[in-house]
């Protein structure tokens, strides 16, 4: 510090040398001091940090952070009088859902759904009994984050907040094998078989075509994963597709669901299971 005085007021006069070096001493110590500030700041001081940080290192999928009346959370209930129904919706809008019937995944529903109190938005239904990809306006109401009503053409999706959601999941909690069945958008249900490790890896083996990737915790909450999965297999059409979409598990019956599209929304892959 001394040399670093000495060569600042070489050229100065003597009368102003005191005044300079008191100046310069008073703006070291401001200096020092916000220095030490910032990095208090950037080191956590004051607080630590929640469970919806999404940065390196944090494996926990926060629970539900719905706003009343609006369409975000995790919903259950019928679609189409006949398939049961569970789906997800972000904060960001986006909606993913899976339905079945007696235990047999059916199809899986896509799309964006806003509003509170009143909710529209567009659905796109990926169905295994046609093979088909059909998006049709959707439009309903949702009430005090309990229930939500919607049409969708002259189907009907009545839904009511899923219970047991509040509680953080961790990746190292679903980790296991699980058994169920899963479809994509253009082939029936099959039985298949899904892994996830501790370290949030992924694999489905699949004599055709198989997957690899990735989950994450999710910023939005709701214990749910964002997922990455990219399609291998030499024999596979679809080998090298990549999809993005969610995986979550029902609290109370530890099922698993899985729901992947492509870059374009024209292709999903499903699944759901259990852990064995």
């Amino acid at each position: 510090m001394k040399v670093f005085k000495l060569i600042l007021i070489r050229s100065i006069p003597n009368a102003n040398q005191t005044q300079y070096i008191m100046n310069i001493t008073k703006t070291l110590a401001f200096c020092i001091a916000i220095g030490a500030l910032a990095l208090l700041t950037g080191c956590g001081g004051g607080g630590g940090g929640t469970a919806s940080d999404t940065g390196t290192g944090n494996t926990t999928a926060p629970g539900i952070v719905g706003t009343a009346g609006s369409a975000e959370g995790t919903w259950i209930g019928p679609y189409a009088s006949v398939y049961n129904t569970r789906m997800v919706v972000l904060n960001t809008s986006e909606a993913f859902g899976i339905y079945e019937t007696g235990g047999t995944v059916a199809g899986a529903l896509y799309g964006q759904l806003s509003g509170s109190g009143s909710v529209k938005g567009v659905l796109k239904d990926f169905s295994l009994s046609t093979l088909r990809a059909e998006d049709a306006v959707v439009s309903g109401s949702s009430t005090t984050q309990k229930s939500m009503l919607l049409s969708r053409g002259a189907q009907r999706l009545d839904l009511s907040l899923a219970p047991n959601i509040n509680s953080p999941v961790s990746v190292a909690s679903l980790a296991g094998v699980y058994t169920g069945r899963g479809g994509n958008s253009f082939g029936p249900a099959e039985a298949m078989n899904l892994t996830i490790f501790a370290n949030g890896a992924v694999t489905m083996p699949e004599p055709v075509c198989s997957a690899t990737g990735q989950i994450s915790p999710h910023a939005n909450g709701q214990s749910v994963f964002a997922l990455s999965l990219t399609i291998t297999g030499n024999n596979c059409g679809r080998k090298g597709n990549a999809l993005q979409g969610v995986l979550y598990q029902d609290p109370d019956t530890k099922r698993l669901h899985v729901l992947g599209l492509n870059p374009a929304k024209s292709d999903a892959a499903f699944f759901f299971g259990y852990r064995n």
